[in-house]
């Protein structure tokens, strides 16, 4: 017999093998009710969606009350785990590789917890107020764009805020402010303003950054991704010009193609 298919909103995209999270709720918004939906059937979603919801690895991670706490659940049609611990209000910020940050708190008291889907670990991260939304490494290490009145810098923590290190160079903003976007792959950085209408006054450049085999170069700013590996970078460049890019030794061709100039690239392989 068929099953009936719901009719809302995903939650986020086909997961790997095939199974979509729908919104039931009645007016579909950020988080609510699902089910998993596939063309083999329905299953009824585990637990009632608190915010956003993404794929960690090949799980549905999302934040969910269970009694009077907040849980970060991990899920699979049929097979749901909760962990306890995660504060009141915090909201998923950012995901790599295995790992989830979430974040809240004040504009002046900002929290953060960091979440390792292999093993379930939940840890807090040393309190860090006004800095920029955060990002995250391979390995779990939080990057954060700070600022001062003269420059900006993407920082590294790998101790969960207690030390940090400096990841490329610092830019000058001159009198406006503006956040370093960082993208990082098997050891390979991209650091580059956030935006162009941030500092639409100012000559901006793309870093290149691998500091194990002492890579480190500039490029034209434009819009990036970076390869799994590390080693190639696709860039939209002003004009809609697509640019490749080997990261080693880091020679670039530039594609005759041209691209829609509200087109940007999502992944390369």
């Amino acid at each position: 017999m068929e099953q009936p298919v719901a009719s809302g909103a995903p939650v986020a995209d086909f997961g790997p093998d095939g199974w979509i999270p729908i919104s039931t709720a009645a007016v579909p918004s950020s988080g609510g009710p699902f089910q998993w939906v596939s063309a083999s059937g329905t299953q009824p979603g585990a637990y009632v969606i608190k915010g956003t919801a993404e794929w960690l690895v090949d799980r549905l991670v999302y934040e969910a009350d269970l009694g009077d706490q907040s849980h970060v659940v991990t899920e699979r049609p049929g097979d749901a785990r909760s962990i306890p611990g995660l504060p009141q209000a915090y909201g998923l910020a950012t995901l790599q590789s295995e790992w989830a940050l979430f974040q809240g708190g004040t504009a002046n008291a900002i929290g953060r917890v960091r979440f390792n889907e292999t093993t379930g670990e939940l840890v807090t991260l040393q309190p860090i107020s006004g800095q920029s939304a955060p990002q995250l490494d391979d390995d779990g290490s939080v990057f954060l764009s700070r600022w001062d009145d003269q420059a900006a810098a993407v920082y590294r923590t790998g101790d969960l805020g207690h030390s940090f290190e400096v990841v490329g160079d610092s830019v000058a903003r001159g009198a406006d402010m503006f956040v370093l976007d960082v993208q990082a792959r098997s050891g390979t950085y991209v650091i580059q303003p956030a935006s162009q209408q941030f500092v639409p006054s100012m000559h901006l450049l793309t870093q290149v950054v691998r500091p194990a085999e002492k890579i480190r170069f500039e490029l034209e700013w434009g819009t990036s991704v970076l390869r799994g590996d590390g080693l190639c970078i696709a860039q939209v460049l002003p004009g809609a010009r697509l640019q490749l890019l080997s990261v080693r030794p880091g020679t670039t061709v530039e594609s005759p193609i041209q691209v829609r100039s509200d087109l940007l690239p999502a992944w390369i392989d």
